[in-house]
């Protein structure tokens, strides 16, 4: 997507074929069938569903006429259902439009909706081979997505005072988190402290100058969840590693919503309205504005697990297209394959989950030496994932 451009993907409003409506494109390549479902403010279901066409490329899509800007809206998707794979279609499940400009409703709780059924969602307990689609329906749970005129956005974000053009070495970076940094500043009215506005206040901007600062850096104002742990605990995510949404500001940092998510459409504008004039405030004082972005870390809100989630094999290939050193390895499904890595690799071995990263299915026997612990390790690996990477082993940190 060039900058200042309508991005392809989402729901734009569109005048089509002499009628105005909008425009849903998704990219779900391995989906059967991609439902778009709207809603209408405050109702617990849809009030009715759209198929969207397969448009190529794994993109669906569909112009709906009579819709405009404001629409609530999710998606439903039904494919295979393949846990290890990263695929766990259930169309009985709503899901979030991964490039939503807008997201509404009630986020506290998120974390607790799954794909699979289980009896505890603070405590589950079942291995992945053993999840099963959850057959309730769970719109009623769900936050919606809203359809945003991104013309108009990017009307409304030219507005804003061009960025200060500061030498690179005079940059002087001063690092933030947009609510710890003014919780509980004295010279911030009460009820601003925390948000946007607080930051856009004379007394944070003349501070700002007086420290010689160039630039903010923000720590992740992207739209965020609480991981289910700190549910558990009664705790929030604080620093916003977690996203649940990557075009919108995150709601709890604004003054216009008290702090809470947005509850409608008119909401979600004032909280990008308020993250503007927080910019424009900064920009006009000479300070320019960026955003970190390492550990993004985006969940699985979309339709398809291959937007976020590369799996390995994929990485291998991409870094063998651009010359970046990996160790020697194969990817094994079967006894065939084991044989494969056991006449072609050099010893010793790492026999590792095919697909997850950490340390999943690692053990200490995992390094394997000669070949019957070959087999053994990719056996069990096997068994239990129904795949294995082994790789040639290399002294140090992965």
């Amino acid at each position: 997507m060039t900058l200042g451009a309508v991005p392809a993907l989402g729901a734009h409003p569109r005048h089509q074929g002499g009628v105005d409506g909008v425009h849903f494109s998704v990219w779900a390549p391995d989906a059967q069938g991609v439902d778009v479902c709207l809603f209408k403010p405050g109702a617990p279901a849809e009030n009715r569903r759209v198929a969207l066409q397969p448009a190529g490329d794994g993109i669906w899509a569909s112009f709906v006429p009579g819709l405009a800007a404001g629409q609530l809206y999710g998606l439903r998707a039904s494919g295979p259902w393949l846990p290890e794979a990263g695929h766990r279609f259930n169309a009985a499940h709503l899901l979030l439009d991964p490039w939503a400009l807008a997201v509404v409703g009630n986020t506290e709780r998120l974390a607790l909706q799954t794909g699979h059924a289980r009896a505890d969602p603070l405590h589950p307990t079942q291995p992945w081979h053993e999840h099963q689609p959850e057959p309730a329906d769970n719109a009623a749970h769900m936050p919606r997505c809203v359809v945003v005129d991104a013309r108009a956005e990017l009307a409304a974000g030219l507005a804003i005072a061009p960025r200060p053009a500061v030498a690179s070495d005079r940059v002087v970076i001063y690092e933030a988190h947009v609510k710890a940094l003014t919780r509980l500043h004295p010279e911030v009215p009460e009820h601003q402290r925390g948000t946007y506005a607080a930051l856009a206040r004379p007394a944070m901007v003349q501070h700002l100058q007086r420290l010689g600062i160039t630039t903010v850096c923000l720590l992740p104002v992207h739209q965020h969840i609480s991981e289910r742990h700190l549910i558990e605990r009664a705790l929030s995510n604080h620093w916003g590693y977690n996203t649940l949404n990557a075009f919108a500001p995150e709601p709890a940092y604004a003054a216009a919503t008290g702090g809470k998510d947005a509850s409608s459409a008119e909401d979600a504008a004032a909280v990008r309205a308020e993250f503007r004039q927080m910019v424009d405030a900064l920009h006009r004082a000479g300070i320019e504005v960026v955003q970190t972005l390492e550990k993004l870390g985006l969940p699985f809100t979309g339709a398809d697990a291959t937007f976020y989630a590369v799996n390995r094999e994929k990485l291998k290939i991409a870094c063998q297209l651009w010359a970046v050193r990996t160790p020697a390895s194969v990817f094994v499904y079967d006894e065939a394959g084991i044989g494969l890595a056991a006449r072609n690799l050099r010893y010793p071995m790492l026999v590792k989950h095919y697909n997850g990263y950490g340390s999943i299915g690692l053990t200490a026997d995992s390094r394997v030496t000669d070949e019957a612990a070959l087999y053994h390790q990719a056996r069990l690996m096997l068994n239990a994932y129904g795949g294995a990477l082994i790789e040639e082993f290399i002294e140090g940190r992965e």
